[in-house]
Order: structure tokens, then C-alpha cells, then sequence
């Protein structure tokens, strides 16, 4: 049985049973804990049940709620609720015969719930066909093995699980697909991370921190948006969009933190097989919609700004995929560039558009989804052909994508100037090629 934490993060600490419950100042404030155990013997389907009945009636009387993990006869756990109430359960929960070794991985006091529509949930990795209660979930093996090589982790991870199963309803091409799209992004942002912490080559984030509640969220956001993006009605997706914007205020910190990572979540989905490649094309165009709907209005003195430099903002020629190009011009803009964004066919269209106009720098961007490893040639092609014909003999390149996310020397490799990871940093690396490239600044 192990609780998972979130809000305000868990304070992170491997304790013996007499440990309480973390509290706030204000005893109004929720709190939140998650740990594992040991079952002493194998719990059969029904066992399983009653277990799960008796504990919903608990936490139900208590205002508590919750997600259960039980695998191979070991238990995860994540409890919320106030805090007086959650000391109570936590002293049954060790006083319990049915499981040993119980081990605290965190608590922490918190203003809002994760699991707030279940008394409680169990999630299995195997569940019984057939069996006679509903108040279950599947959570994928990888999961479960993450949960059991990196314990500490359990807040986060079990804190997506609980945001990704609220989407269940939905008709996806596969139903249990969301756990693999954020599992890769739990390894980047959580697991990862604290390897690095645990070895000695980065320093931890104070227990309960505001940048430790902030990731939490996003993670939380992250999780659901693959399967919103692919939804027979999109609503969803673009409220969750419209919402983390709103949290953050910033175009390039909406592209950095959820949409650039979902981006890659899908193409990590067609990678495996759990969708189409027209499913990630429609993810992608469903995020693009999500953006023109943002309000912008703050940064609309934008275009007032004199002598700006001028960019193209061009896809690869053959990319389908034009998310990249269009947030990255919108960035510029808002920085008060002069952009046109282009989405030319062939390079003789490309070509085209720099002989006929002068601009100061190109971006070409390729797939946010996919790396697209095997266009490389064809991309040196096209920026030599582009260089060749533009209008300004020193017109700085820059190259985007997920191909330039993940291989930071793939610019110098293909003839580019620079090239940028995300939309968060486009000015910075087209002024960065502009001065390299002859331009100036």
C-alpha cells in the first residue's frame, strides 16, 4: 500500500513506522502521503475487493482519498486528505497484520487533491478478466518497475496516473497508451534527475518547494494531454492548454514545459506502435488550434517595435509538421521580429521565397514528433541550395525540431548556422546565428 504526494512536494525520507504525518501551519491545509509495503501473503481477486471496499468506506468517513498500487505482492500508496484525519489512517494503515515493512517515502502538507473523485482506486498491472468491482485501473508493467527501482519517485509517478485515468472515457486508439506517453518524460524529469541528486552531481530541491509543486503540475498536465489531443472531441485539450497558459503567461514556457513534450510523447507512441502517424498529425494540428485560440493581447506592442530584424519561418520542405514553425514565429513576433511563416513544398519553392525576399535569418523546422535521423542529407541539401539562392549572401540558418532537440551538433552536421531545442529559445539562437552568420544585432 503506498501513497503518492503532490501539491506542495513530498518531503522525501526512508523512516520507521513512528513517523507522522508532515503538517502545515494552518491545520486547514490538506495533506499528502505515500509509502510501500510488503503483503504478508498473496491477496486472491476477492481479498482484493474487500480490501479495497473497506478502505473506500474508511476513507469516505475521513475525507480521504486515494490511489492503491498492488503488484507481485507488494503495495503502493497515495493518501490526501486533512491532516488530523490522514494521522489516523496512517496509524491503522501500520498497525495492519496484512502487510509488513512499511516504509514512509514522503508526506507533505498540500492545498489541492489529485485523486479528489476516488475514496480510492486499485490499479494493477494484470487485471482479472471478469472481475466483480469496478473501482480499478490498469497501470502499465514500466510503470510498476519504476515505481520498484526508484521508490522515490512514487509521488510523481502516481500523481500522473491519476490525471491520466480521469481521461478512461475517452475513444483512443488504445486505451492504456497514456502510460507510455508520459513515461518517457517521467524518466527525463523525475527519475533521472534524481539519479543525478543520488550520485553527486546535483544538488536536490528543498523538500516542499515551490519549483518542486510546479513540476508536479506539469507532469500532472503532461499526462493527459496525448490522450485529450487524440479524443473524438478535443475540448479537453484545448481547455488544459488554455489553463497551463494561463498559469504561465509565456508562450515559450507553454512550448517548453507541455507542448514540445507532448509533441514528443506522440511520436514516442507511433514509435511503439499505440498509434497511427495520422494520430500524431492530428495531435499536433490540435495544438496549433489550441494556440491561435490564446490571448495574446499583452504582447500585441510587439509590432510596434522599429527596424526589427526579419525572419522566415519555413518547414523543412516535405515536413508535414507545422507546429515548430508556427510557435516559433509567434515567439518572434512577440519579441517584435518581422516574420512570415512558409510551409514550401519543395526546395525550388523554398528557394524561391529567399531569392524573391530579403530576410535576415531562416528557421527551418522539422517534425516536433518525430527525429527524422534519415533527412539529414536532404536537410544540408536544402540549406545549401537556400544559402546559394538568397537575396542576403550572409542569411543566418538556424534548424528546430525534435532532430535539433536531441542532437545538439546536428546544425554544424547539416550546415546551419545554429540550432534551437525549443521555441524558448529561438530569439536567442536566431541573434546567436545572426552574428555568426554576418548579420548583426
Amino acid at each position: 500500500m503506498v501513497a503518492a504526494a503532490r501539491g506542495s512536494q513530498l518531503q522525501e525520507s526512508h523512516v520507521g513506522q513512528s513517523r507522522h504525518i508532515a503538517r502545515a501551519p494552518n491545520a486547514a491545509v490538506l495533506a499528502t502521503l505515500t509509502y510501500q509495503s510488503r503483503a504478508t501473503r498473496p491477496f486472491s481477486d476477492d481479498e482484493l475487493r474487500d480490501l479495497l471496499h473497506s478502505a473506500q468506506a474508511r476513507n469516505r468517513a475521513a475525507a480521504i482519498t486515494g490511489l492503491l498500487i498492488y503488484d507481485n505482492e507488494r503495495f503502493f500508496q497515495c493518501l490526501e486528505g486533512p491532516a488530523d484525519s490522514l494521522q489516523v489512517v496512517w496509524q491503522a494503515i501500520q498497525n495492519d497484520p496484512r502487510h509488513a515493512d512499511v516504509e514512509l517515502l514522503g508526506s507533505a502538507p498540500t492545498t489541492t487533491r489529485f485523486f479528489a473523485q476516488w475514496d480510492l482506486k486499485l490499479a494493477q498491472p494484470h487485471l482479472v478478466q471478469g472481475h466483480s468491482y469496478t473501482d480499478s485501473m490498469y497501470v502499465a508493467p514500466a510503470v510498476v518497475e519504476l515505481l520498484y527501482r526508484t521508490p522515490q519517485s512514487a509521488p510523481s509517478i502516481l500523481a500522473m496516473l491519476a490525471s491520466s485515468s480521469v481521461t478512461n472515457d475517452l475513444h483512443i486508439p488504445d486505451q492504456h497508451y497514456t502510460d507510455r506517453a508520459a513515461l518517457s518524460e517521467i524518466v527525463r524529469r523525475v527519475v533521472v534527475p534524481q539519479l543525478a541528486v543520488a550520485h553527486g552531481f546535483a544538488d536536490p530541491l528543498p523538500p516542499g518547494s515551490t519549483a518542486q509543486a510546479v513540476e508536479l503540475t506539469h507532469l500532472s498536465q503532461l499526462s493527459q494531454l496525448p490522450r485529450l489531443l487524440l479524443a473524438a472531441e478535443p475540448s479537453r485539450a484545448f481547455k488544459l492548454i488554455a489553463d497551463a497558459y494561463a498559469e504561465r503567461q509565456s508562450l515559450g514556457e507553454l512550448c517548453a514545459s507541455l507542448l514540445e513534450p507532448a509533441a514528443r510523447s506522440l511520436g514516442d507512441l507511433w514509435q511503439s506502435d499505440d498509434c497511427s502517424e495520422v494520430d500524431v498529425t492530428l495531435g499536433l494540428c490540435r495544438m496549433q488550434m489550441a494556440i491561435r485560440r490564446l490571448d495574446f493581447a499583452p504582447h500585441a506592442q510587439a509590432h510596434q517595435v522599429a527596424n526589427a530584424h526579419t525572419a522566415l519561418l519555413a518547414t523543412q520542405p516535405g515536413e508535414p509538421h507545422m507546429l515548430g514553425a508556427a510557435t516559433n514565429a509567434e515567439m518572434l513576433w512577440q519579441a517584435g521580429w518581422n516574420t512570415r511563416v512558409e510551409f514550401p513544398a519543395t526546395d525550388e519553392a523554398l528557394q524561391s521565397l529567399v531569392a524573391d525576399t530579403w530576410f535576415d535569418s531562416l528557421d527551418l523546422s522539422m517534425s516536433p514528433s518525430f527525429c527524422r535521423e534519415d533527412w539529414r542529407e536532404r536537410l544540408k541539401t536544402s540549406i545549401a541550395a537556400a544559402r546559394r539562392a538568397s537575396r542576403n549572401p550572409a542569411l543566418a540558418i538556424v534548424i528546430s525540431g525534435r532532430l535539433a532537440f536531441e542532437q545538439s551538433d546536428m546544425a554544424a552536421r547539416v550546415g546551419a548556422n545554429s540550432g534551437s531545442r525549443t521555441a524558448l529559445q529561438i530569439e536567442s539562437v536566431m541573434l546567436e546565428a545572426l552574428r555568426s552568420g554576418g548579420g548583426d544585432d
